[in-house]
């Protein structure tokens, strides 16, 4: 996994885009059915979009559990 080159630098490490190389990502994909993906894809999706106009505290996760919520 590597960090895109295109992130401003100042961005904070939850704003950051990374991707994989290409044999990581084709392991990865056939390591997982298509219709696991797409069910992953809608749930991500949809919690992006509930999320879409709040600012977590992304600090106190930290304080509390080892992952968000």
């Amino acid at each position: 996994m590597h960090q895109l080159t295109t992130d401003a630098p100042d961005r904070l490490p939850h704003q950051r885009r990374v991707d994989f190389s290409g044999d990581a990502r084709r392991v990865l994909l056939a390591a997982v059915s298509p219709k696991e993906l797409l069910r992953t894809t809608g749930a991500v999706t949809a919690h992006i979009d509930a999320a879409v106009g709040r600012s977590p505290v992304f600090p106190a996760w930290g304080a509390t559990r080892t992952a968000p919520p």
